[in-house]
């Protein structure tokens, strides 16, 4: 099966997204969710402290929304915005992947405690 050219460009660019955002430390997750979901994928991009969340079109590809969040916003805003894209089992689903990758985070870079004895 002979691919188009665009579809080599975009796997190509895609690829190079993953590879730096790998090397930034920040993971990918996309939900290939169908008609639960405006335009059917939600993708999360998740940094150390932010994270960037993607509605894109299941046939062209396109971002139809995109909004950024921080690690305050964890709780209900992430949800709310993304009530209105999809249902609230797949907006909890979302939410629940990005506070893993958080904690796992923030496991990892743990600041270290040093005490000096005063004489």
């Amino acid at each position: 099966m002979m691919q188009s050219v665009s579809d080599i460009q975009r796997m190509s660019e895609t690829l190079h997204t993953t590879q730096a955002a790998r090397v930034q430390g920040c993971r990918t997750k996309t939900w290939k969710i169908g008609e639960e979901c405006v335009g059917g994928i939600i993708r999360a991009k998740a940094a150390e402290n932010s994270v960037k969340i993607e509605i894109c079109d299941w046939s062209t590809g396109e971002v139809v929304a995109s909004n950024s969040f921080g690690r305050i916003h964890i709780g209900s805003s992430i949800e709310s915005w993304l009530f209105e894209f999809t249902t609230p089992y797949h907006a909890d689903k979302v939410r629940e992947w990005i506070a893993g990758v958080w904690a796992t985070n923030s496991k990892l870079s743990a600041p270290i405690i040093i005490t000096a004895r005063l004489s």
